[in-house]
Formats: C-alpha cells, structure tokens, sequence
C-alpha cells in the first residue's frame, strides 16, 4: 500500500508539470499595433526593397520657389539630420502644402548621393563677369577654360538652367545655375569656369506617413 501511495503522488506531480509547460500566454495585439516604430516600418513596404529606405521627422520645411520645397529630416534611429530639396511636381501622393504642413511628422524616404560641379564663378581674362564675386578660396577650386554654351535668355522662372563649358580639348562641364543677363552676354565667348565639386542629395522616393 505504502508504494502504491507514492506511485500515485509520482503521476500526479508529472502530469501538473507537463501541463504548466505548454500553457501559452495571449499576446496584446493592440499595443503591438500602437508602437509608433512598427507602424514606420510597416508603411515602408510600399516601396521598391532594392531602395535604402529610412524613416524620419520632418524638422523644418521651406518654400524656395515654384514647386521646390527645402525640408530637413531628422533620423532618430542614427541620430542624423539631413536637408533635401524636394521638386514636389516630381513625388506622387503628395502636395507642397501637405509637406509645408508637416514639421514634426513622419515620414519614409530613399535618396542617393551623387557628385555634382558647383559653379562659384565664371571669368574673362582672369576677371569675374559678375558684379558681385565669389568669396571662395580660387586655389582650393577647379578651373575649366572653353566656349560657353546653353545660354539663350536669362532666368525667367525660379529654377536655375543649365550652362555648358566646353575646352579646347572636347571636355565638357554643365553647370545647374541661375543664368543671368551678364552669362547671356558671354554666352559663345571663351569663359574660364571656378567650380567646386559638391554631394548632392537626390530623392529617389518619398511619402508622408
């Protein structure tokens, strides 16, 4: 009888084991679904993967003329900022006064860098043809000398056109500038070119969450 009592006790404590290891414990889906962090990555699908997408807060936003908004991101994740000019007739699903309206909002980005030439000034005969001169350091640029190309009339919009040194040599540099009555005047002379080589940041895609 005496083994039989703890052979008994011996069961009974093996099947409260057994049944304390599978129990399961329900998972609180509604604070999974109200972590800020989670809802950032789950709109981010809506992009191509091959992109590096990040998620961010708009910090400051800026019109800087017609359909051109300069906004600064804040990425908490790497504790970053970085400034974009965005060509709002260029992004889908959004509109210039949504992102004007958007200081401290999320949103999902991908961008590149890309390397550009920054024209700082353009001379003739070793003398600038603007009225106002570059402040830069001449030694620390790079120089091109050729037949300047591009120009017909000056600015009329607020976004910069596109001017072209071409050397003796066939080598050729298109700048993004705003093209003035003094670069119409030259435009088919030979130019000397200052310029720097500068990053810039171009927005592949972009969305407000």
């Amino acid at each position: 009888m005496k083994y039989l009592i703890i052979l008994l006790a011996l069961t009974l404590f093996i099947n409260c084991t057994s049944k304390k290891d599978n129990t399961t414990f329900p998972v609180n889906s509604t604070a999974i679904h109200s972590s800020p962090e989670i809802k950032l990555k789950a709109d981010s699908t809506i992009f191509d993967s091959d992109d590096e997408l990040e998620s961010g807060i708009i910090k400051e936003a800026e019109e800087i003329g017609y359909s051109i908004v300069s906004i600064t991101i804040k990425f908490p994740q790497r504790n970053w900022e970085e400034s974009f000019n965005l060509n709002v007739e260029e992004l889908k699903g959004v509109s210039q006064k949504e992102i004007l309206n958007g200081i401290g909002k999320p949103v999902a980005i991908a961008y590149k860098k890309e390397m550009h030439a920054a024209l700082m000034d353009l001379q003739s005969e070793g003398k600038s043809i603007f009225t106002i001169t570059t402040s830069a350091n001449e030694r620390q640029l790079k120089k091109i000398t050729g037949i300047l190309s591009g120009v017909k009339n000056s600015n009329s919009s607020d976004l910069p056109g596109t001017i072209t040194i071409t050397s003796g040599g066939n080598e050729k540099i298109s700048f993004s500038y705003f093209i003035t009555p003094e670069i119409v005047r030259y435009n088919g002379k030979k130019l000397t070119a200052l310029y720097a080589d500068r990053a810039n940041l171009k927005v592949l895609k972009f969305k407000m969450l």
